[in-house]
């Protein structure tokens, strides 16, 4: 055995494993520990999910029995409520058509009242208008009993004769549908002028106001009250008349006829107040 044998420790044997020349060592792998612990970590996160996700499984159960509960007691809840509202609506249709069934009735009554005012009106009327006959008929008897003569033309009292027929000048202003109305409520009509003569006797009694005449434009044509159609003669119109211009109605039409103190006529607003003249027939 040489020396270099002897050399050689017990200890250093257990170091050392001699393979010929070649010295083997036995190293442990380095990252072995660090992926233990990557591991158990691992396995530690997984655990914590597990145990969060049975709590929330846990948790919203509860909630959705707690919300089930709440949405059961909110169905009865509408269900009431509903069954209400139909009761309520039910009782108020009832009640229409009691009030419908009333208003009808009412209605009726209404229309029947109405008619019968009508008819009743009617009636007043026409005995007025005999009544006004009457007087007018008493007074030409009186008249003629006055003037010793029979069978004579006389107007009511208050009018004045013209040509056989009779004539009432307003004392006051009224529009001209108002006038209109006045003098169908005496048996006689706003005046309508049909001759020269005629046209200076209301001029001179109208003197010196301005008074309406029978005389509007209807559909497109100056017509009288007595439906006769007027065509237009410049003699009967003063200068640029008519010229369907208001100058106290601005941008209003002028449809109706006045005659002025001077004898001429001029077209206004109907809604001017002005004097009047009516015309009715004479007894006799």
């Amino acid at each position: 055995m040489s020396q270099d044998s002897q050399d050689v420790k017990p200890s250093d044997k257990e170091d050392y494993l001699h393979v010929g020349k070649v010295d083997l060592q036995f190293v442990p792998p380095k990252s072995l520990e660090p992926r233990r612990f990557r591991g158990r970590y691992l396995v530690l996160v997984l655990l914590g999910l597990t145990c969060v996700i049975a709590t929330a499984v846990i948790v919203f159960g509860v909630t959705g029995w707690a919300i089930g509960s709440n949405i059961g007691a909110i169905r009865k809840d509408i269900k009431s409520a509903n069954q209400t509202i139909i009761a309520e609506l039910i009782s108020l249709e009832k009640e229409e058509v009691k009030d419908e069934q009333k208003f009808t009735k009412v209605d009726k009554m209404v229309k029947n009242m109405t008619q019968e005012m009508k008819e009743v009106k009617t009636q007043l009327q026409e005995q007025i208008s005999k009544l006004h006959k009457s007087i007018q008929t008493t007074n030409c008897n009186l008249e003629d009993i006055k003037h010793n003569r029979t069978g004579g033309i006389c107007c009511p009292k208050g009018w004045r004769l013209f040509d056989r027929n009779c004539y009432w000048f307003s004392k006051t202003t009224k529009s001209w549908d108002e006038a209109k109305a006045d003098c169908e409520a005496q048996e006689s009509h706003l005046v309508t002028i049909t001759s020269y003569k005629e046209q200076q006797f209301v001029a001179l009694q109208a003197k010196p106001r301005h008074t309406w005449i029978g005389l509007s434009f209807v559909s497109g044509s100056w017509k009288w009250v007595d439906g006769a159609t007027y065509t237009i003669r410049r003699a009967d119109w003063r200068p640029g008349e008519p010229n369907n211009y208001s100058f106290h109605v601005a941008g209003e039409p002028a449809h109706c006829a006045h005659i002025y103190s001077d004898g001429l006529w001029s077209d206004e607003h109907c809604s001017r107040q002005y004097y009047w003249a009516c015309e009715a027939g004479t007894k006799g």
